[in-house]
């Protein structure tokens, strides 16, 4: 099938590939083409910016927690035909992936999806030095390891980013074409406003009100520096694909009996025959058999969590808690959960008849203000969980279950785009800030739910950053014992346990670190959080990449719901 495709890949971050997809994308659904993003690596901010730009979801493509075989059959699934066109925006640097290599790096992703790679290059004060950088390049490839193979791997064409104008622009084409043979498609002018940063990247698209028409005015700017038509050649000029279609086929049992927390027991190990195959971490995630499941050695045929009713999972999703990989919710949906969205920051409390709660990450520490003033919702939720409603919760999600949250000192928002004075003349560009609707944050704790004792505490340096192998210690909801699965990290805040045993909590002895990670050059901490039904953690999981949790988790949803449907009537 013929699926018209770019990647776009630079020599480092902040290079200019996310202003760069923008105005691509922006620009391509002007001319009427049905557009399709993606994003390499796990980014959650990006994706909000690419729907903001063209319309569509934005998917993740990550070679270190999805098979290849995931990840082709992701893209297979939402990119257009021609005419249309799917815009792969990359991460970091074109070869950087796990540690010093390849695996998960952009060059990956792309040799995977046979999609041809633009490489954008910061040009700023630069001539025939550009070429050498492209060549390096265009040349290099990494010894083979970890089973990544790059032999499809294309440079297809050169992007020239902070450049001064068409003068300089033809030196360095002049440079490149000349000695490395690469076309060149133009460039962006170092006067093209600039995407506000935060301490975990850009600024999500939710906080920029009006970015959809600023994005419109950046492309038009950037599309007259930029030769679509040689872009959109290139794309229809990629291979034909194939890949296998996407399965939704795990099925899970209960492998938690929650009766066990009557006694506060762990459930017993139930075997390696019963646990997922994680492998080591020089293996290849995209083709080896680290990424082979087990089904539980039960003997009796399961029944598909997709053909049984639907779990009504509520999922948190406003501001402050926006960090989804959108396939997460479409492989809940396809394992038989109907969703409902709700926002602790605007509703009064929870949706009825939940029969489980998924709390994503995101800037809790930003709107800490709005979710200390909602005690209407943070009452209803403490209530839900504390009478045994299910939940699962991940880094920004943790915040928000714990007693109090300190932010650190920060001021009022900026405007969506930064401006230069020249810029501010500038037709259509917004000079003025945007009216800051988010409180500015005191040297102060701010109450959340109070779900767990515990404190978090946002901190001026990066705490965990990266890839790791979780293994749970305990049976939980997310499955038994010993149950391995790949995850990533990235936070700037701490937990800090209560001192003492808190009263009245006839669990605390549970309150203790429910995951052992591990990173791929060996260095390990322990982490999560689990109290009756809900597990808590920094961990954030692709949900497809560890089929069996979302199962396990859906199943025990389930289950409780089965357990109440004898004493009261429920409709979902």
């Amino acid at each position: 099938m013929n699926l018209p495709r770019l990647t776009l890949a630079a020599a480092r971050s902040g290079a200019g590939k996310s202003t760069l997809a923008l105005v691509l994308l922006a620009a391509m659904r002007e001319r009427g083409l049905d557009v399709q993003p993606f994003k390499a690596g796990p980014d959650y901010i990006d994706p909000t910016l690419h729907r903001a730009a063209c319309g569509r979801p934005s998917y993740n493509l990550d070679a270190f927690l999805l098979p290849g075989r995931a990840i082709r059959g992701l893209f297979l699934r939402h990119a257009p035909p021609a005419p249309g066109l799917s815009i792969i925006e990359g991460v970091m640097g074109l070869y950087d992936g796990l540690g010093a290599g390849a695996l998960a790096s952009t060059a990956h992703i792309a040799a995977l999806l046979k999609s041809p790679v633009i490489l954008v290059v910061d040009a700023k004060g630069q001539a025939l030095s550009a070429a050498a950088l492209v060549l390096g390049f265009a040349r290099f490839r990494p010894k083979k390891e970890n089973g990544v193979n790059l032999k499809s791997f294309n440079l297809a064409g050169v992007i020239f980013n902070r450049i001064a104008g068409a003068g300089q622009y033809a030196l360095l084409r002049r440079a490149v074409e000349d000695n490395c043979g690469i076309p060149c498609l133009g460039y962006l002018a170092n006067a093209l406003p600039t995407l506000p940063q935060r301490h975990l990247g850009l600024v999500p698209a939710q906080e920029m009100p009006g970015l959809e028409a600023d994005i419109r005015t950046l492309a038009a700017l950037g599309g007259k520096t930029l030769d679509l038509d040689g872009l959109i050649e290139i794309a229809r000029a990629a291979p034909d694909f194939k890949a296998a279609p996407l399965r939704a086929d795990a099925a899970a049992p209960c492998l938690w009996d929650p009766a066990l927390r009557k006694t506060g027991e762990f459930a017993a190990d139930p075997g390696e025959s019963a646990l997922r195959k994680a492998g080591e971490f020089a293996a290849d995630p995209g083709e080896s058999a680290l990424r082979k499941a087990e089904g539980p050695a039960t003997g009796k045929k399961q029944t598909r969590l997709s053909e049984r009713p639907p779990v009504c999972l509520g999922i948190a999703q406003d501001a402050a808690f926006s960090f989804y990989y959108q396939d997460n919710f479409d492989y809940l949906r396809e394992l038989g959960a109907r969703i409902i969205f709700f926002s602790p920051l605007r509703d009064s409390s929870l949706p009825p008849d939940l029969d489980g709660v998924f709390l994503g990450g995101g800037f809790p520490e930003i709107f800490a203000p709005g979710l200390e003033d909602n005690r209407s919702f943070r009452s209803s939720l403490l209530r839900a969980l504390e009478d045994g409603l299910p939940a699962y919760a991940e880094c920004g999600g943790l915040l928000y279950l714990c007693k109090s949250l300190t932010p650190l000192p920060r001021p009022a928002n900026t405007a969506p785009f930064l401006l230069t004075k020249e810029e501010e003349g500038t037709p259509g560009l917004r000079g003025s800030s945007a009216p800051d609707r988010v409180r500015a944050t005191e040297d102060r704790a701010y109450a959340m739910c109070g779900f767990f004792p515990h404190a978090a505490q946002m901190t001026p340096r990066l705490q965990t950053f990266g890839y790791a192998r979780a293994r749970l210690r305990a049976a939980c909801p997310l499955g038994p014992a010993q149950r391995a699965f790949f995850a990533h990290e990235f936070h700037y805040s701490r937990i800090v346990a209560p001192e003492g045993k808190p009263e009245g909590k006839s669990d605390a002895a549970l309150f203790f670190p429910l995951m052992d990670m591990e990173k791929a050059d060996g260095r390990a901490w322990s982490g999560g959080l689990w109290k009756k039904n809900t597990v808590a953690g920094y961990a954030h999981l692709y949900f497809r990449g560890c089929p069996e949790v979302a199962a396990s988790f859906l199943a025990f949803c389930r289950a409780l719901r089965e357990g109440k449907k004898k004493r009261e009537g429920r409709a979902c």
